[in-house]
């Protein structure tokens, strides 16, 4: 369950007006404003990587490799395969050149995405090298705290 504390209410406004001066129409998407909150977390919780999913164009990998970027936050994209297309290709090099790790995973039936063996890889290998984990963001931002963004928004 989550508190709010006036350290987390402080970095939440401070993401907020960070993500105001980006290009938040850009994205059009739910996951925008529900960035606003996890990456707050993120910065309470003094975490140095975001560790996110989503497929291989994914506008939700990309939002997450802007606004960690912005926030000083290293941000690792976790995707799976998708058509080869020119939004596909665009959101892969705008995420390269925001400093986004990006590692593909297979399509694995049946196994959750934090479950993948090439996940659980890059968790261990990032809590190596940084000495902790990296906030885990899930597909699209869907968390509760993600819900408390998206209702806010």
């Amino acid at each position: 369950m989550y508190t709010f504390t006036a350290s987390l209410a402080s970095n939440c406004r401070y993401t907020r007006e960070r993500f105001v001066q980006s290009t938040y129409d850009y994205f059009n998407v739910s996951s925008t404003p529900m960035l606003e909150f996890i990456l707050g977390d993120a910065l309470h919780a003094k975490v140095k990587e975001a560790l996110t999913f989503g497929a291989a164009g994914s506008n939700h990998a990309l939002a997450t490799a802007i606004y960690a970027q912005q926030l000083g936050l290293n941000s690792i994209s976790m995707l799976r395969p998708q058509p080869n297309a020119h939004c596909v290709r665009r959101n892969l090099l705008m995420s390269y050149n925001c400093g986004a790790e990006l590692h593909l995973y297979p399509n694995t039936p049946f196994v959750m995405p934090l479950a993948a063996p090439a996940v659980l890889y890059q968790l261990l290998r990032h809590r190596l090298k940084c000495g902790q984990f990296p906030q885990v963001i899930p597909i699209g931002g869907s968390s509760p705290l993600g819900v408390v963004g998206f209702v806010n928004a």
